[in-house]
Parts: structure tokens; C-alpha cells; sequence
């Protein structure tokens, strides 16, 4: 199975990255750590890279290939699943989609981001943060941005976190920030315990009806960023692929009845249900079926 870049980066584990078409073939430019990269199927180039940076050729090879999650084995991890019509389906139409690993800090605030928001809203977001608070970085041609540090979100007003449409999530944005400047959130040490440990404590570190960082939150920066293949992320679009597909086979079809949204309880519930079903890699059975549900409700819409 190899790596397709837009399979990949329209999958809503990420938002940074530029769809460009060229007269050869469609290629995809993001900010990696302190690189712009450009990439395509099979290859990713340094377009530029942080003046400050130490960074060299190693340094780029490793943090791509540790971006794209090159040790997961694809064919292993897809025999694990279950022999489901619709799981199965989902996966020949997106064959070379990966889980990436990202930076904890930059996805964590990413998906506080995503909270009541949709793609195109959650993207300006963080262009607009980074444009803002993140370092130039130039190309030849062009300027992109690194992505705001944790002290310089510390100390953000207000007014200029406003500015950045982000709405009500300025107060989220700048606590957290200050959380993990202080080290009171340690993101590498959470990353090294066990699923239910790493997911528990970011919840109660970033908890409460202030600042809440809730499981769907949590899960989302435990798959795409610390790459627990145990978190299932439950959004609006797996909500209704569980209730439409999976709710009898899981066994919940009595409690997610009408349901728009979960309560912490049935949320657990339907990540507990849908771990035995999908097994070990059940995160990444929810890529598949996020991009297949998604899919087809646009498909169908449009053909209205």
C-alpha cells in the first residue's frame, strides 16, 4: 500500500496543508517542524526551512518518514479488521491513506480549533494564528509560516487571538498554551503512557467548564499526533456512520437512537463498543470509514 497525499490530508486529521496543481502531477505544500514541504506520491522535498534552524538533510528525511507513520504496517493493520462489507469497501476506495504523526502541541490546538467549526473555518484558524504568532519562512517565491509556539501563545492578548477568528476558543487557546509553557501539560511524557492513562490526563489536565478539552478532543490528538491506534474519535460524520451502519452490529441501537450528540458516558460506551469491534487498529478503521461516510453523504447530496 503506498502513501496518497490526498487521500491523506483531506482525511480531518490535519489542516495546513495547499492542494497545487501543476502541469505533471497534484502536489501538496505544508509546514513540517521547520520545513515546507512539497509533496507528492512516493516523494517529499524541502522547499525552504526555517533561517534558525539546525536542521539538516537527516534531520528532514527522519521527521518525514516519522510524519507519515512509515514503520505502520498498512497490510497487517487491514487484515486485523473485521471482514465488513462496508469497512472493506471503504478501504479499496481509499487505499493510501495513513494516521500521521504530528506534532502533539500543534494538533492539540488544531482540534480545539475544530470544536463547533467546520474544515474551511478550522483552516483559516490556524493560518490566521500562524500568520500571526508563527516565524516566516521563505521560499523562493513565497512565505509560509511555523506554526505559534507555546510561549508566544502564553502571553496573547485578547484582542489579537480575536483577530485570528478563533471566537470563544481565545480562552482555551491561550490556557493551554500556558499550561504546556509552564510544564504543568507535558505533551512528550503524555505521549509516552498507555492509551487510557495518556487520554485520562489530558482530559483532566484541560478539563472543566472553562477550559474544557473533551474525549473526541482528546482521542483526535491521541490518534493523530501520539498515534494510539486505540482512539476512535467519535465526530458528527462517525456518529452517523455508527448509527447508520454499525449501531445493531454494535450493539447500540436502542441508545443512539436520535442522537446529535453524546454525553461523556454513551461517548465511552461507543468507543468501548467499537474497540471490540474493530480490534487493535480500530483508529484507523475510523479513518476509512470517516473518508467513506463523508463520501457518500456528498456524493448522494449532489446528486439530489
Amino acid at each position: 500500500m503506498c502513501f496518497d497525499p490526498e487521500v491523506t490530508f483531506e482525511s480531518g486529521q490535519t489542516f495546513r496543508w495547499k492542494r497545487f496543481v501543476t502541469k505533471d502531477e497534484p502536489s501538496w505544500i505544508g509546514v513540517i517542524s521547520n520545513y515546507v514541504v512539497r509533496m507528492r506520491r512516493g516523494k517529499a522535498e524541502c522547499v525552504a526551512k526555517l533561517k534558525e534552524s539546525n536542521s539538516n538533510r537527516s534531520n528532514f528525511s527522519d521527521d518525514i518518514a516519522n510524519y507519515l507513520s512509515t514503520n505502520d504496517d498498512l497490510d497487517r493493520i487491514v487484515q486485523s479488521f473485521p471482514r465488513d462489507e462496508y469497512l472493506q469497501n471503504a478501504v479499496k476506495s481509499f487505499d493510501g491513506l495513513r494516521v500521521l504523526t504530528q506534532d502533539p502541541w500543534e494538533c492539540l490546538i488544531s482540534f480545539v480549533c475544530s470544536i463547533n467549526k467546520n474544515i474551511p473555518a478550522i483552516k483559516m484558524m490556524l493560518e490566521l494564528l500562524s500568520m500571526k504568532f508563527g516565524s516566516k519562512i521563505r521560499s523562493s517565491n513565497e512565505v509560509f509560516y511555523s506554526f505559534p509556539k507555546p510561549s508566544t501563545l502564553a502571553k496573547a492578548s485578547k484582542i489579537d487571538l480575536l483577530a485570528c477568528k478563533v471566537g470563544f476558543r481565545w480562552r482555551f487557546i491561550r490556557f493551554i498554551a500556558n499550561q504546556v509553557r509552564s510544564g504543568k501539560l507535558d505533551l512528550k511524557s503524555v505521549s509516552q503512557k498507555s492509551y487510557g492513562q495518556a487520554r485520562d490526563e489530558l482530559i483532566s489536565e484541560l478539563s472543566g467548564t472553562t477550559f474544557g478539552v473533551g474525549p473526541k478532543v482528546a482521542d483526535c490528538v491521541m490518534l493523530f499526533s501520539m498515534h494510539k491506534m486505540e482512539a476512535f474519535p467519535v465526530d458528527v460524520w462517525m456518529l452517523r456512520c455508527i448509527q447508520s451502519i454499525y449501531s445493531q452490529k454494535m450493539g447500540l441501537q436502542d441508545i443512539l437512537v436520535d442522537k446529535k450528540s453524546l454525553t461523556r458516558s454513551t461517548y465511552d460506551l461507543v468507543h468501548k463498543s467499537a474497540h471490540e469491534y474493530f480490534g487493535r487498529y480500530c483508529g484507523y478503521a475510523q479513518q476509512y470509514l470517516y473518508m467513506k461516510i463523508r463520501h457518500d453523504f456528498i456524493r448522494n447530496k449532489a446528486l439530489v
